[in-house]
């Protein structure tokens, strides 16, 4: 799925379709207020195809980044050693951390 796609001046819609994708059911991403609704009464009136959902949702807390609590934080502790080590003045360019393994 294309996150250009969705309504991109709702920040919400964009955050939504990422943590979406990271936790693998990007096809559950709506790109219209109408196609939402529409996930949302196949979920309530399908219960076996939302059971499938909920099951691969929960699948995915193994294997996804989205997850990785320990990881995101090592990241972040990376991210904020860089930005204490630059120099007042520099130059404020994208932080680009490499993951931790």
């Amino acid at each position: 799925f294309d996150v250009q796609q969705i309504d991109t001046e709702k920040l919400p819609s964009r955050v939504g379709a990422s943590l979406l994708l990271a936790s693998g059911l990007g096809s559950m991403i709506c790109p219209t207020m109408k196609a939402y609704e529409e996930m949302m009464v196949k979920c309530a009136s399908q219960t076996e195809w939302y059971d499938s959902v909920r099951s691969k949702l929960e699948a995915s807390r193994a294997t996804s980044p989205l997850f990785d609590t320990k990881k995101w934080v090592q990241n972040l502790e990376l991210a904020l050693r860089q930005i204490a080590s630059m120099e007042e003045g520099d130059a404020l360019d994208d932080i680009v951390v490499e993951t931790v393994a």
